[in-house]
């Protein structure tokens, strides 16, 4: 089985990873066409790519927020003396 794009034959796995991730990331060149009965696949590929892209990026914005959160509490809070340490004296 060889996969061909644009008249230049590719190796077996070349083509499919090259659809599957423009695909995955909405980009959808259209250079690389699935036959009739795979075409429902590309579309749940598709929405699959835009759902998860943006999980991803809530994900990240939140965990970002939730450690700057932490962040600005851990570096506000007033220094606490160890028990039985001298509050006068250097440490």
């Amino acid at each position: 089985m060889r996969c061909c794009t644009a008249g230049r034959a590719r190796s077996p796995i070349s083509a499919p990873l090259y659809f599957s991730t423009s695909t995955y990331a909405t980009i959808g060149y259209g250079d690389v066409l699935l036959g009739e009965s795979w075409r429902i696949v590309g579309a749940i590929e598709g929405a699959n790519g835009v759902i998860l892209l943006g999980w991803s990026t809530a994900f990240f914005v939140a965990m970002v927020a939730r450690i700057t959160i932490v962040e600005r509490e851990f570096t506000e809070r007033p220094a606490t003396p160890r028990p039985g340490a001298d509050p006068y004296k250097p440490q």
